[in-house]
């Protein structure tokens, strides 16, 4: 008789301890925090046996697959697509339906679609990249779903609702809240919540890294904004950590996106606009006289070896004064007059009328593509010419700051940093000089610069200018992505152990 009893006793007592030992993976602030025990609601692993099949198709989370039951794994797809100017900020937002409260993917100031020029970074080249700046991409949820005022049931319905961030799931804990107060203190005080995951209370700050993230250098981090006030409830969520603003960085580029933990969303460059027809154009400068080789103006009235600034295009989009005139050649000579090659006659003639004789200082005189571009001339000091390709984002510059000798800039068979300049119209950074840069560039209208360098040593500019403005097509994205359910994980240990599993410590406290 006193034998049974012993062996009840320590039957007893070592169900106690491993009862009181087991716990599901939970990351904790610190070893005093309280295990709160599992929900005792059954895994679809659970369903087996005879009825197992019946009883997972009653089971909403769950899906019978390959004789067995298993967690449903969904797929939702929402997006929000939108075009901006090459240069600029991508500022929009996407409400994800899929969330009990309000919930809101958004983009900020702080992502921008960047070209060569508009980033003072070479080495993107032509290429068009996102770049992403610290806090630009957001993923909020708001507690009180904009509402103002909060209710005692507000209270107590924050305290026990399941949220799901990034796939995975918590409720805000609220056992701490005085019942005689109005508010409280534990819920979230100042950027500071406490949740209880996976069977855990944990603290987080705002600005900890996010669950999952590299403690030390994150990419995604926690953002947790409002305090119990009589007019808001807490807003929490995350954000980005990091930064891309410069090619080192690999920042995305077309068909490339920022993905959000989990997978669970996406900001992408998915494309751009008006990129696939483009006209070359080619200005160069060729010197007078007989040895120089100049333009034989005779026809239309002007010198035999006339020097001259010349535009070419083998399509013919140029288009020249109040008629638009379509011609494949323009010559500009020292006296600013404008002669042009007719395509259907093949004769030399003279323009006679002017767009707008009063743009600003200059003469403008003819537009490239569809009506996108001015040309504008300008006489400088010295006897030199400027030539003006103005979009409604920028302005290229073409320098013959010399007189018009043959050559570019100030010396005729020599690329210099002056010979072209660029100006991007938005901003007030003055300009860029560009003359002596060995790669191809990308203005802010789409506009390519073919190599300055090379094409400076021959006193020559080639551009390729889209029929259209170019403009970038980004999007906001959720699911799409395999959203894992959240999992957990038993494990046994005695009172004061602890277990290290990834990036989460499980502690056994007493």
């Amino acid at each position: 008789m006193i034998k049974n009893k012993f062996l009840f006793l320590l039957f007893l007592v070592s169900v106690l301890v491993i009862a009181g030992c087991q716990d599901a993976v939970g990351i904790r602030s610190n070893p005093s925090s309280d295990i709160i025990p599992e929900s005792e609601n059954p895994k679809c692993s659970d369903y087996t046996g005879a009825y197992g099949q019946a009883a997972c198709a009653q089971d909403k989370n769950c899906e019978w697959k390959d004789n067995k039951c298993g967690d449903i794994i969904k797929t939702v797809q929402l997006s929000e697509s939108k075009n901006v100017d090459l240069g600029s900020s991508y500022v929009d937002d996407l409400i994800d339906t899929t969330q009990v409260r309000q919930a809101k993917l958004s983009a900020d100031n702080n992502v921008k679609v960047m070209t060569s020029l508009t980033a003072s970074e070479d080495d993107y080249q032509t290429d068009v990249v996102m770049e992403v700046g610290r806090n630009g991409i957001k993923y909020i949820i708001d507690s009180m779903d904009g509402r103002n005022g909060i209710t005692r049931s507000d209270y107590d319905r924050i305290g026990t609702e399941t949220y799901n961030l990034m796939g995975r799931t918590f409720t805000i804990d609220s056992r701490m809240r005085d019942s005689s107060s109005s508010r409280s203190n534990t819920i979230s005080y100042g950027g500071q919540m406490t949740v209880i995951r996976n069977g855990v209370r944990e603290v987080v700050n705002n600005g900890d890294a996010f669950w999952g993230e590299d403690i030390n250098d994150p990419d995604w981090v926690w953002n947790i904004d409002g305090w119990w006030t009589s007019t808001a409830g807490p807003k929490f969520g995350i954000e980005n950590d990091f930064i891309y603003n410069d090619d080192s960085d690999n920042p995305p580029r077309l068909g490339e996106c920022v993905q959000l933990p989990n997978e669970y969303g996406r900001v992408c460059l998915d494309g751009l606009s008006n990129d696939e027809d483009y006209n070359t154009f080619t200005i160069e400068y060729i010197g007078g006289g007989f040895y120089d080789g100049g333009v034989d103006l005779r026809e239309a009235g002007g010198s035999q070896w006339e020097k001259v600034t010349k535009i070419s295009s083998p399509t013919g989009n140029i288009k020249l004064g109040r008629d638009e005139i379509n011609a494949n050649e323009v010559y500009i000579d020292s006296g600013n007059g404008v002669y042009y090659k007719n395509i259907n006659r093949g004769t030399v003639e003279k323009l006679t009328s002017k767009i707008n004789s009063d743009y600003g200082n200059y003469q403008a005189f003819g537009k490239l593509n569809n009506d996108v571009y001015l040309i504008a001339l300008n006489f400088v000091s010295k006897g030199g010419q400027n030539l003006f390709i103005s979009t409604p984002l920028d302005l290229i510059s073409i320098n013959s700051r010399g007189g018009i000798n043959g050559g570019l800039g100030e010396r005729k068979g020599l690329e210099e940093s002056r010979e072209v300049m660029w100006d991007y119209k938005l901003d007030q950074a003055g300009d860029s000089l560009i003359g002596t840069k060995d790669e191809d560039h990308r203005t802010a209208y789409g506009v390519i610069i073919k190599n300055p360098k090379f094409n400076g040593a021959s006193d020559k500019v080639v551009l390729e200018i889209p029929k259209a403005q170019v403009e970038a097509s980004l999007s906001l994205n959720i699911g799409g992505g395999r959203s894992v359910p959240t999992s957990s994980k038993t494990v046994s240990l005695k009172v004061g152990e602890f277990e290290d599993i990834g990036d989460t410590r499980v502690y056994c406290s007493a």
